[in-house]
């Protein structure tokens, strides 16, 4: 078994299920916010925790995907549903205060999960890898926000996909350079939460690419 191979074993499983959790929470509570029922709201917890990992698998080739064999991944959705459920009987506003950085914690988790698991594919070049990485952090968002008819969050100002984009990079740099494997992991992932939280706090954004229709000045006329 090789030095990556080992790092999965040791230190990924306990960071899966804890990303898995924290997803699942973000997940939950958007689903709430919406007023689903309780099947809704696992419907949605289970599509932010598990689909970028089911899309990662699907692509290179993973066969079956992560969550059928280890139905644990399950029992973690359903426990995290259930937190939200009782936290919601004591302090309902401090679970939606929370909901930032459970988002932002989750996608930290799942883009060095995904970088991981490209890096043991045989094609793990440096671009295979970062893709991987930010489908793995992202795709489950995507999954909640279209289901709940909210406009993802990749596709607005808010730095996403970036932050994601930034740990895929540094994962691959540090095992590339043969970093011990927990500063592998510790790095990339307070990285990539990291900017997530600031830019969302500090209200950093990426440039928007301004259209013709936007600054015409007969748009104004129009309002």
């Amino acid at each position: 078994m090789n030095e990556i191979e080992l790092y999965n074993f040791k230190y990924l499983a306990y960071a899966d299920y804890l990303g898995t959790f924290t997803f699942a929470i973000s997940g939950a509570l958007v689903a709430q916010k919406k007023s689903f029922d309780i099947f809704g709201v696992i419907v949605v917890a289970a599509l932010t925790a598990m689909g970028g990992g089911t899309i990662r698998d699907m692509v290179l080739g993973i066969r079956p995907v992560t969550w059928v064999t280890e139905p644990i991944y399950l029992l973690v959705i359903i426990f995290s549903v259930a937190s939200v459920a009782i936290s919601n009987i004591f302090s309902r506003e401090a679970m939606k205060n929370s909901m930032v950085f459970f988002d932002a914690f989750g996608l930290a988790v799942f883009t060095v999960i995904g970088a991981q698991v490209a890096m043991l594919h045989p094609s793990h070049t440096f671009p295979v890898v970062v893709v991987m990485g930010v489908v793995t952090g992202v795709a489950g968002g995507v999954l909640r926000d279209i289901v709940c008819n909210e406009v993802p969050l990749i596709f607005q100002k808010e730095i996403y996909a970036s932050a994601a984009a930034l740990g895929a990079s540094i994962y691959f740099c540090l095992v590339y350079f043969n970093a011990p494997p927990l500063l592998a992991l510790i790095i990339p992932l307070l990285s990539t939460l990291g900017l997530r939280l600031f830019s969302h706090y500090l209200n950093w954004s990426l440039p928007i690419l301004p259209s013709r229709e936007h600054n015409s000045p007969n748009n104004d006329k129009d309002c």
